[in-house]
């Protein structure tokens, strides 16, 4: 085998890995109450996939990585909104294209975890997984505590 055939099989291997944790996971019937209560365990357990393989990680999904793995990465976090979506929400009523919805949050998360990365890991996976489905929920503004600091300008 070559390095990229190499490359391709650990990249595989990882995907197996988060893949793994996501159908084991995977409960459609979930009210949004029970979203954090559910996803804040799952969230855990990919970022200890990360934090495990923080060294491959940091350097394939770096300035100089691997483009490719970074889209299917943001892909595997585009399936794990869906996979709490689903079919259950009339897409009619959305006020924005669930489609950039989607593309927002896989983003945001693999923006975070990808920082977090170049940053040696320096928070624990509960720590990230919880700021991560915060911020999921509740937006930027109230889960960083911006939103009383904007309110109280703005008075």
């Amino acid at each position: 085998m070559d390095k990229y055939n190499l490359l391709e099989q650990y990249e595989n291997e990882i995907f197996e890995k988060f893949n793994a944790i996501l159908d084991a996971t995977t409960n459609l019937d979930l009210d949004i109450n029970q979203f954090k209560q559910e996803r804040l365990p799952v969230m855990v357990r990919i970022l200890q996939v990360f934090y495990e393989e923080a060294d491959f990680l940091k350097l394939i999904l770096g300035p100089n990585g691997d483009p490719y793995f970074h889209e299917k990465m943001r892909q595997f976090f585009v399936r794990y909104f869906n996979a709490y979506l689903g079919n259950r929400t009339d897409k009619s009523k959305w006020r924005f294209p669930i489609e950039l919805t989607l593309a927002y949050n896989s983003n945001a998360i693999l923006g975070v975890i990808t920082y977090w990365l170049q940053h040696d890991t320096q928070q624990s996976p509960e720590e990230i997984a919880t700021m991560l489905i915060e911020t999921i929920l509740k937006g930027t503004f109230e889960a960083s505590g911006l939103r009383s600091i904007f309110e109280k300008d703005s008075e």
